[in-house]
């Protein structure tokens, strides 16, 4: 292990792989490398170049600063903005200065609960909504669809499941 930083990103990237429920022969797989080579990132015995960051960034929906940054603080949803490229919008923390998502998104709602709403829109519809916590985490729910009102300070939100709309929390759980 050459230094902090080294073992910074050998530990990210060990904690992305596990975090989504993957193998190293899997991760290595999605982007045409050895299982040996994924080993030898995680045990900081290679460093990996930034190519293959960049890669995982866009994979995973993260920032390149999640590789990059010794400890992170959550977000203050007062401090969030939502930021557009290209057509697409991600979430930015003006005050840490950092992305907590990629500009991927139609729609952006930013919450006062500390869980937000991002959502692909084709034709009106939403096709996919990812809930972002303050600290850049994003968590899907395959049977459920995040509607487009943000949370509540309760952290609750409309979706829909089954076609019936419902309220859910940050959790996915749906709240009778």
């Amino acid at each position: 292990m050459k230094g902090k930083m080294d073992k910074i990103i050998a530990n990210r990237i060990k904690k992305l792989r596990v975090d989504n429920c993957l193998t190293q022969k899997e991760l290595a797989k999605m982007f045409y490398l050895t299982e040996k080579t994924i080993s030898n990132y995680e045990t900081g015995i290679r460093t990996p170049d930034i190519h293959f960051l960049n890669n995982l960034c866009q994979k995973f929906n993260v920032t390149l600063d999640y590789f990059l940054e010794y400890e992170r603080k959550p977000s203050n949803y007062k401090d969030l903005i939502v930021v557009e490229k290209n057509g697409k919008k991600a979430l930015f923390d003006v005050v840490q200065s950092l992305y907590l998502s990629a500009h991927l998104y139609d729609k952006i709602l930013i919450s006062p609960c500390g869980y937000h709403i991002l959502a692909i829109v084709k034709d009106e519809k939403i096709v996919k909504s990812l809930v972002v916590d303050n600290l850049g985490k994003g968590y899907e729910f395959a049977d459920l669809t995040f509607g487009l009102d943000a949370f509540n300070k309760n952290g609750v939100a409309s979706a829909i499941y089954n076609g019936k709309i419902v309220k859910a929390n940050y959790k996915g759980e749906i709240i009778k």
